[in-house]
């Protein structure tokens, strides 16, 4: 019995063994938790919004903890299943498997004083190696090697953008800060503003 409900939770949660393409329902509510993390992370960084909504914020935070903490544990304990791993520890020991507790710790960082916004986003690595194993790995193995055949070009001009939109962005902070604070009172505020006008 036991090994029954270990094969179904190792089908639900693990695309390689789930045998058809797309992702799992399990794995679809993931990727929704994950882009519900981002967007907080996102939003925590406004002021106004952790003042009206911060409660709210910390409680799906905690509640995704639980959910994310829980898939841990149970792909440690289905990993043995897996043709490519021998044990649980050796699959806890791939960058997948670190990247995954690696996200876990964000949701302590706060409480040591460290800033989680950033280390969040590392949640989009897991988004795309599931989309990966999904029903678009070839649609995405194709759009990666066009990618990767201009790779320098794309990198340049975004780079370029990136800088002209952060050089114009500080000159709006600089220059309207005072005169105009609710538009331009921090420099993502005028990257946002020069976005918008784009």
């Amino acid at each position: 019995m036991d090994h029954s409900l270990r094969h179904r939770v190792s089908v639900a949660i693990d695309p390689e063994m789930r045998g058809v393409p797309g992702l799992s329902m399990f794995n679809q509510l993931v990727v929704a938790g994950i882009l519900v993390l981002i967007a907080i992370a996102v939003l925590e960084t406004e002021v106004h919004v952790i003042r009206n909504y911060g409660w709210l914020m910390t409680a799906l935070k905690l509640a995704l903890f639980v959910f994310f903490a829980a898939e841990y544990v149970l792909r440690l304990w289905v990993a043995p299943l897996n043709p490519r791993f021998r044990s649980a520890l050796q699959f806890a020991l791939t960058p997948a498997a670190l990247l995954d507790l690696a996200v876990l710790v964000t949701f302590v960082t706060p409480f040591l004083g460290l800033e989680a916004a950033v280390f969040r986003l590392l949640q989009l690595t897991r988004i795309l190696r599931l989309a990966r194993l999904g029903r678009y790995s070839r649609a995405m193995n194709l759009l990666f090697d066009a990618f990767r055949s201009r790779s320098t070009e794309l990198m340049l001009s975004a780079l370029l953008a990136f800088s002209l939109m952060l050089g114009a962005s500080t000159l709006l902070y600089l220059v309207e800060n005072q005169a105009q604070p609710e538009a331009f009172g921090s420099i993502p505020r005028a990257m946002w503003w020069a976005v918008e006008t784009l």
